[in-house]
């Protein structure tokens, strides 16, 4: 592959890298961001999974991988979603981007955005389904960076892991079909614990894979771009998860909303206040020096003079 990255999804600490800063043409990873942002809308309450989604003529004219909807059909915002996660379909995502966005361009804007405040520093979206087109780039670290975000979500989970389902597509004026639809990902049916993400295939860009997978508590995430075929990938990622379980460990230091400890108030109405973990904590490490891991909590005195 001529771009690739092992991190631990939790700590997202780098096990592995090759060329991880290469910008490169990302194909359908491309809808790692596309799914984070509905994922984001639907936990702002902004939209629902049940809303009812028009589908465009824009929309039911992508070509590629798609769902195969006409102009004018209706379709649940979860039955998109679930177009996008398990068969990488290309009209979902414009008929995504149009509802939550308004338009797709307003859409790919916010993409961009939040790349940027998650720290992609090396991406540029163009579209919302990696179709094609000049200028529209990503890099292995910064498609790591997205899909752990994307992971935060429990309910994303629920479509990645599917192998195979249907869904009724087509105008109900006239004969509606059951399609039915395969994840692209073939490593969520033949390897141990895989439980994402996202494929990509183009003649640029060669074939992608954004991967996941958990045993125990840990969660490894394999980015592989520009490999030159869809077993290399596959193989390829599987070799950099077995790795990463072989070797590492992860360790709990404190779980999210946890009390760890009280901070004292200067002049305030309370003397103290609960010092609480905003996520889940957790560390990498060898497996060999797991027992010379120590947690220790400093003093109120002791971490405000670090901070400061």
């Amino acid at each position: 592959a001529k771009s690739a990255i092992l991190v631990d999804a939790n700590s997202g600490q780098v096990i592995y890298e090759k060329n991880p800063h290469e910008k490169l043409p990302i194909a359908s990873v491309t809808k790692v961001m596309t799914m984070l942002l509905t994922m984001e809308a639907l936990e702002r309450k902004q939209v629902n999974l049940s809303d009812m989604v028009n589908i465009s003529s824009r929309a039911a004219g992508m070509g590629g991988s798609q769902l195969y909807m006409e102009e004018g059909e209706q379709q649940s915002l979860e039955n998109l979603m679930k177009g996008i996660a398990i068969c990488s379909a290309n009209d979902a995502c414009v008929a995504v981007a149009e509802y939550i966005g308004g338009s797709e361009e307003l859409f790919v804007q916010n993409m961009n955005k939040r790349a940027a405040e998650l720290g992609m520093l090396n991406s540029n979206f163009i579209n919302t389904n990696g179709l094609p087109v000049e200028g529209h780039y990503s890099t292995a670290y910064d498609v790591s960076l997205m899909s752990r975000e994307l992971l935060k979500h429990n309910k994303i989970h629920e479509w990645l892991t599917v192998w195979m389902t249907t869904i009724t597509v087509g105008l109900p004026t006239k004969k509606q079909t059951q399609l039915e639809i395969t994840n692209t990902n073939r490593l969520i049916k033949t390897y141990p614990g895989a439980n994402g993400i996202k494929t990509g295939y183009t003649g640029e860009a060669g074939y992608c894979l954004s991967a996941s997978a958990t045993k125990g508590n840990m969660t490894l995430v394999s980015v592989v771009l520009g490999a030159p075929s869809t077993n290399i990938r596959f193989s390829e990622s599987a070799k950099l998860l077995d790795y990463g379980f072989a070797v590492y460990d992860s360790i709990n230091i404190a779980s999210q909303n946890q009390i760890i400890g009280k901070v004292k108030v200067d002049k305030g109405k309370a003397d103290y206040v609960n010092a609480v973990t905003k996520e889940n904590v957790s560390v990498l490490i060898k497996k060999e020096e797991k027992q010379n891991i120590r947690k220790e909590i400093p003093t109120a005195t002791a971490a405000a003079e670090s901070v400061l």
